[in-house]
């Protein structure tokens, strides 16, 4: 009896955990991209602004929350199908979420450029010549209050 009552115990306590164990959701990559120059190309030809998220996917929590609560959900990837070029400038620290070496070598060069500072998570919003419009900060907004705060910000630069 005192057997199932400490693997209740367990099983219990363990929920939790493996439960933030689980990969996170993949971005859609037909709308994300990991190469700035590719996406460069197509925010210019299309009249698009650039949005390049600075996370760590593998160890910043509030980039964990961003990632699954608003830039991966149905709603905002149909906004921005219509309203921008994405880049994801991921910078993870476990071994088995290393990325390719010349991607490394270019989100550590748009890291110098956009986010000297190393904040986490940043999400910016370029004009397609490359000039900053501004950030949109995440504070645990819904999907919805994140997408407006985004069209905000395009509707002050005019875009």
């Amino acid at each position: 009896m005192k057997i199932s009552k400490y693997a209740g115990v367990i099983l219990l306590l363990s929920l939790p955990f493996s439960a933030k164990c689980q990969q996170f959701t993949p971005f859609d990559s037909t709308l994300w991209h990991t190469r700035y120059d590719e996406a460069l190309v197509m925010a210019q030809k299309d009249s698009l602004p650039l949005i390049l998220v600075f996370s760590g996917s593998d160890w910043c929590k509030p980039c964990i929350r961003l990632h699954e609560e608003v830039l991966v959900t149905d709603s905002f990837s149909v906004w921005a199908k219509k309203n921008a070029v994405l880049v994801s400038v991921d910078f993870p620290r476990q071994k088995k979420n290393a990325l390719p070496g010349e991607i490394v070598k270019q989100n550590e060069m748009l890291a110098e450029r956009y986010n000297s500072a190393g904040f986490f998570p940043l999400f910016l919003v370029l004009t397609p010549d490359e000039k900053v419009i501004g950030n949109v900060e995440f504070h645990n907004q819904s999907t919805g209050e994140f997408i407006l705060l985004i069209t905000k910000l395009l509707q002050s630069a005019s875009l």
